[in-house]
């Protein structure tokens, strides 16, 4: 029998052959680690290109740039895609995934993981029979919308996040804020069968994203909210969905409500304000679009510890108005709590994030719990 000597002991081949096969079974399982970096010529320089280069378990690093790129798809496949340290809220701000159109669309899992990355001046991000983890994520400044063939802007329901059908996403530690589109604009949730769909919001904030109706809706107040759940199930837990008067009036006709909603009892633990109550689902138009009547207000603090006032942010995103005195984007925000926020210790301990202090996951999100 051969024989080698193996740290202190002595390890036969048929136990040297084990063991190779553990690690060769822990490397399958644990995957390997690509690299992403726009000024390193031992990487890769797309993330789209790691993507399809990665295998199931396999872990994508993405180093601060701007990745311009015009789709992101995971293809189906079970792998992380990160900043290179989703804990550290200036490196989430400079790792940027800009014009383009990220999609989860093949089947995706929660083994699906985007972490740690500013989505901005895109499409936003596109779910449609797919469950990923999006994670730790700055979701702003974004448009749905499609161009007709004379150029006409018709925008889409969703600025921000999309979840169509049987989605069970897990968005959690993200801020969705400064989106444009027709309904829905930061988070629109749309299922053929309510029941296939239960996607979870956790320790997110969503606010300042804008409505932008086209001709055809502009004869309806249906439209005009910032998370729009009413045709799927969707929780929501230790959020703060909310809309700031400081950038809008009442009687502005773009003015968006926080959240159409049909089960109040999925929110949980959150900040609401101007929340309404759907009672089905929309009635088609005779051009194929959909229309919803308009609901009453609903009063979500008689349910699951929510409450209805305002964040107290430090300095939340604004709008920035062209030489016309018209909507031309948005100003950067700042959404961490003021100490006298009546968030700060409001939420549940079951989703305390223990990240690296300062993280928005952190002082901007998990602040909303109790200590």
């Amino acid at each position: 029998m051969i024989e080698v000597f193996y740290w202190k002991g002595v390890l036969n081949m048929k136990n040297r052959i084990l063991i190779f096969i553990l690690l060769l079974s822990a490397t399958t399982c644990f995957g390997q680690i690509l690299k992403v970096a726009k000024d390193d010529p031992t990487a890769i320089n797309s993330i789209q290109a790691a993507i399809e280069t990665a295998e199931d378990n396999d872990s994508i690093i993405v180093y601060p740039g701007i990745y311009s790129e015009e789709n992101i798809s995971f293809g189906g496949k079970k792998i992380k895609v990160k900043s290179s340290d989703t804990n550290n809220w200036q490196v989430i701000k400079s790792t940027i995934i800009s014009q383009s159109y990220i999609k989860f669309i093949t089947g995706e899992t929660n083994d699906s993981i985007l972490e740690g990355f500013t989505i901005t001046l895109s499409n936003g991000i596109h779910c449609e029979n797919s469950s990923p983890t999006i994670r730790k994520c700055y979701i702003t400044n974004n448009w749905s919308y499609d161009h007709t063939s004379n150029y006409v802007i018709n925008y889409e329901p969703g600025g921000g996040i999309r979840l169509i059908d049987d989605c069970n996403a897990i968005i959690e530690n993200c801020i969705i804020s400064g989106n444009v589109g027709s309904r829905g604009s930061g988070v629109y949730i749309r299922s053929e069968n309510y029941l296939n769909a239960n996607s979870k919001f956790i320790n997110c904030t969503i606010t300042n994203n804008n409505i932008r109706l086209n001709n055809k809706d502009n004869d309806s107040n249906a439209f005009k909210y910032q998370v729009d759940c009413t045709c799927a199930r969707a929780e929501f837990i230790n959020c703060i969905i909310f809309s700031d008067s400081y950038n809008f009036h009442l009687s502005d006709p773009n003015y968006p409500r926080s959240l159409f909603i049909a089960d109040p009892a999925l929110v949980k633990n959150s900040c609401v304000n101007l929340a309404y109550l759907s009672t089905g689902y929309y009635t088609p138009y005779s051009n194929g679009d959909y229309y919803k009547p308009d609901a009453p207000i609903l009063n979500l603090t008689t349910v699951n510890n929510n409450i209805s006032q305002t964040p107290e942010f430090i300095n939340p995103l604004r709008l920035r108005l062209s030489a016309q005195d018209t909507f031309d984007g948005f100003i950067d925000g700042d959404y961490h709590l003021k100490p006298t926020s009546p968030c700060i210790n409001a939420g549940t301990n079951d989703y305390i994030y223990t990240g690296q202090k300062g993280s928005p996951c952190n002082s901007r999100h998990s602040r909303y719990r109790r200590r």
